[in-house]
């Protein structure tokens, strides 16, 4: 297409004025210009799951500094392979190899994720308190630790730690603190805006929590209304605040501030940040709040024994205010010394909330604790409606526990659950955990299903549906890894016929582990199985036929190894890198390894979608919210922009070459957003569930399955009008779904079950949909394969769906950790449909190949070209051709 010059000439003229009149401009400094480069640029994602990851955020840190960060309120991990990962700058930097904790697992080389295995560390409350060094090139500002859970079969939850970082001046630039400035030190944040008041959202049946660390619109205001103060107390600050009121008291020179007050879910305490100043070096303090005593530090750790003040008076640390001691309000924590001097710190506090569950169209017990005296629970909503039917309920000892709230079906997902409590005549309303999507089975009688059990560890499956076999990868427990198999199952009965164990890393010492398997692709054309080996940072190569090693590819070729894909013209690999910083591997037969750049901004990458036919290949950025499509042939890289409302932590895509949709599947919004690339724009957005990880279209049917981890649930799209038509239970942390012959899908979960020896297993599920495919043409119409030979279990009979846990999940399936989040903050409001904005859903169109509301498409394309040589095309795109004639036509 011929461009204008006049763009061109508007510049030349621009830039000739400029030059014009340059002698007599004068400069004038532009205050941040250079700051804002030397700045961290991180972008801080919110947390999900439970727990609170806390560190002294008072002060600022040094690079290469070794940090004390704890935790409080974790999860117990599983007794076999249990572990806690912890993250970076969301792997924007990387750790250092000489970490001082020697339960880290030893790094051979700087790495984005370091991991601790749980039983050395985790306390029986769930506590823990670690060291680690931070990175050498960090710059100043604000940075982000992240603890992550899920890649062990247990839960998974995402909890960060804000902190600053100064190796320059005192003078606050970067967002650093001006350290001695109390005022400022106390408005930092311990955890990013936008979260619950512990750091994280509580994701149910699994998590979603939001995540579930999204994403989402910003959570409704809460009306904060002042509490009326008792006889002895001042007037409290604003319910539900969580960064806490300074103020100070001393006699003498000694001052103390608090600030930074975080409920914690598991213990109902409250962790504050103290700074204490002006006391005598060497003298030990003891601190009080309302007369009970007060812990120094957070988590198992916390003590009641007196603690000593430094050599310079000052001291700044955590203290863990008892369950009760602090109710909602204001309150004073008093610190004394051996030496008779003492401070005064105010701090506001408030109540916190608990859901035994989260899920719209459930019956959920609410738990609202740290209230104050005389206070009466009244109502449990979201957004304005109050689902509680009670006449209230009475706080008793600081807690009141509301049993039998029915969340509606239509509860607004992604919306905090709100409890609202009378006290002294005025009424406060505290925001708790979202509400996540309804995990309820739908239409589950339209598929059949069998299922078969497996050694728990299961990741991915493919099938080739010529031989009519199921490849499926497994791994167990974290670095060195020994055990992990690849195993070939009969794709229509799910029996297993073969098994290989992943290769040694070193034949010659088994200490060392294997080169475990993960991502699975296959190459039908050559008759192989890639795999990748996530935790070596490598692939392997498998023969279909006997599952014997072809190829075992050095450990670093790819930073984390994820998805694979195969162009099986070509027969080169590719790969995508979860922590790598927008890049895809193109591996070769030979060893030849090329990286494909989608731009240092995009972040790392996770599911791929390959369309052998036009050979372009998608995938989807977990911290971003972009998408790629790269032209393998050609080499040319298209990176799409997606709403960051709509899209947190990508992770799924899936391909309808028929219309040009993208479909992106994302953890922590819990949703599908729908791209056309023709239009370049988004056309829907559909919640499907917590934490959707996982996202394959069938041709076949029309159909696009969604995999919803936290929810334990696979969504089934109309691809037509993207309505749900079905909602099939799989157990839970649901990981994954691959196509078969005829539009069967195949889904893989991963939590832990046994068999009848008491083994740990996982749960592969086949689903066929219960009509006929549709016909092709030259053939007669075959019943499909809605019958399957053996007995049909019902999804979900085996486990329960919405058991969270995330494959490092939740980040990726096979990164520790941000496993899965949040149902899909952001779902969109009845009649946004025009001006580009996503439209709602329409009512189903009537099933079959050809479909009406393809005709008003293809008109407008057509006159949109003036019936250019392009309309052979459109006319296929709108008619549905390539659904039949690719499955007509021999394959090339």
């Amino acid at each position: 297409m011929k461009r204008s010059a006049l763009p061109r000439r508007a510049a030349v003229g621009m830039l000739a004025a400029t030059m014009a009149i340059a002698p007599f401009m004068v400069a004038v400094p532009q205050a941040g210009a250079d700051e804002t480069h030397q700045c961290a640029q991180v972008k801080i994602k919110p947390g999900r799951g439970v727990g609170e990851l806390t560190m002294d955020t008072s002060r600022n840190y040094a690079p290469g500094e070794v940090v004390t960060v704890k935790g409080s309120g974790f999860e117990q991990r599983p007794a076999e392979g249990g572990s806690i990962a912890f993250k970076i700058d969301d792997n924007q930097n990387q750790w250092p190899v000489d970490q001082p904790d020697a339960r880290f697992d030893k790094l051979d080389a700087p790495h984005t994720d370091i991991s601790i295995p749980a039983e050395s560390m985790l306390s029986a409350d769930g506590s823990f308190e670690v060291q680690v060094k931070l990175p050498e090139n960090l710059k100043d500002g604000k940075h982000v630790i992240r603890a992550l859970t899920g890649n062990d079969g247990g839960s998974s939850n995402s909890v960060p730690v804000v902190f600053t970082v100064n190796s320059g001046a005192n003078d606050g630039h970067c967002e650093t603190l001006v350290e001695g400035n109390q005022d400022q030190a106390g408005e930092e944040a311990q955890t990013p805006e936008g979260e619950s008041q512990d750091g994280a959202t509580t994701e149910t049946p699994a998590e979603p929590e939001k995540p579930a660390e999204s994403e989402k619109p910003a959570e409704p205001e809460q009306p904060s209304e002042t509490e009326k103060p008792s006889e002895t107390e001042k007037p409290a600050e604003s319910e539900g605040a969580q960064d806490g009121s300074e103020d100070q008291a001393s006699s003498s020179d000694a001052s103390a501030s608090a600030s930074d007050a975080q409920n914690n879910d598991r213990g109902q305490t409250v962790t504050v940040n103290v700074s204490l100043e002006g006391f005598t070096p060497g003298s030990t303090v003891r601190a009080t709040v309302n007369g009970q005593a007060v812990l120094w530090g957070s988590g198992r750790n916390a003590s009641a024994d007196p603690i000593t003040i430094g050599e310079d008076g000052a001291l700044n640390t955590a203290v863990t205010l008892p369950k009760g001691s602090a109710p909602a309000g204001e309150n004073t924590i008093v610190f004394t010394a051996n030496d008779d001097k003492t401070a005064e710190a105010k701090v506001t506090t408030s109540a916190g909330v608990q859901a035994s569950s989260t899920s719209a169209n459930a019956e959920t017990t609410v738990t609202v604790y740290n209230l104050p005296d005389g206070a009466k629970v009244t109502a449990v909503g979201a957004k304005g409606k109050n689902y509680y039917t009670g006449s209230g309920v009475n706080a008793d000892n600081h807690v009141a526990v509301v049993e039998g709230v029915k969340l509606p079906k239509d509860a607004p997902v992604g919306a905090a659950l709100e409890a609202t409590f009378s006290h002294n005549g005025a009424n406060h309303t505290v925001a708790g955990p979202k509400i996540t999507a309804d995990n309820s089975p739908v239409a589950a009688d339209s598929y059949s299903s069998i299922s078969t059990q497996l050694p728990a560890g299961l990741y991915q499956s493919a099938a080739n549906t010529d031989t009519n076999e199921l490849f499926v990868t497994r791994a167990v427990g974290r670095p060195p890894i020994k055990e992990s198999t690849l195993y070939k199952l009969d794709a229509t009965t799910l029996e297993a016929k073969q098994e290989a164990n992943a290769s040694a890393i070193d034949p010659n010492n088994p200490d060392a582990g294997v080169h475990a398997v993960y991502g699975v692709g296959l190459d039908n054309q050559r008759g192989l199985v890639w795999a990748t080996n996530t935790r070596t940072g490598s692939v392997a190569v498998y023969k279909q036929s006997d599952l014997s090693l072809v190829k075992q590819f050095p450990a670093g070729i790819v930073d984390h190894a994820r998805d694979v894909v195969v162009d099986e013209q070509t027969g080169k690999a590719y790969v995508s890198s979860p922590t790598g910083n927008g890049i895809i591997a193109e591996v070769s037969a030979d060893g030849t390894v090329r990286n494909i750049e989608l731009g240092g901004d995009f972040g790392g990458t996770m599911s791929l979608a390959f369309d052998q036919a036009s050979r372009s290949l998608f995938t989807v950025s977990l911290s971003q919210p972009k998408a790629a499509k790269v032209d393998v042939a050609s080499g040319d890289v298209t990176v799409i922009d997606l709403p960051a409302n709509d899209v947190d932590r990508g992770s799924g895509v899936a391909w309808d070459p028929s219309r040009g949709n993208l479909y992106v599947a994302s953890q922590g919004s819990s949703n599908v957003v729908v791209y056309n690339l023709e239009q370049k724009k988004v056309v829907a957005e559909v919640p499907t569930g917590a934490g959707a990880l996982n996202a394959a279209y069938d041709p076949v049917h029309d159909r696009v399955y969604v995999t919803n981890r936290g929810g334990g649930t696979v969504t089934v799209l109309d691809a037509e009008d993207f309505q749900i038509v079905a909602n099939l239970p799989a157990g839970g942390n649901t990981n994954h779904t691959s196509l078969g012959a005829n539009g069967v899908v195949y889904t893989v979960q991963k939590s832990s079950t046994t068999n009848d020896k008491g083994e740990p297993t996982n749960t592969v599920y086949r689903f066929a949909l219960n009509e006929p495919a549709p016909a092709q043409p030259g053939e007669t119409d075959k019943p499909g394969e809605s019958e399957q030979p053996g007995e049909s279990d019902k999804p979900g009979e085996t486990d329960k769906p919405g058991e969270s846990e995330q494959p490092g999940q939740g980040e990726d399936t096979q990164t520790p950790g941000e496993g899965a989040q949040e149902p899909g903050d952001g779902a969109q409001e009845p009649g946004q449909g025009e001006d580009g904005e996503p439209s709602t859903p329409q009512p189903p169109a009537e099933d079959g190949v050809f479909k009406p509301g393809r005709i008003v498409s293809f008109l407008f394309s057509a006159v949109s070209s003036l019936f250019s040589m392009n309309w052979v095309f459109q006319l296929t795109v709108a008619f549905g051709v390539p659904s039949w004639i690719s499955k007509w036509l021999p394959r090339w």
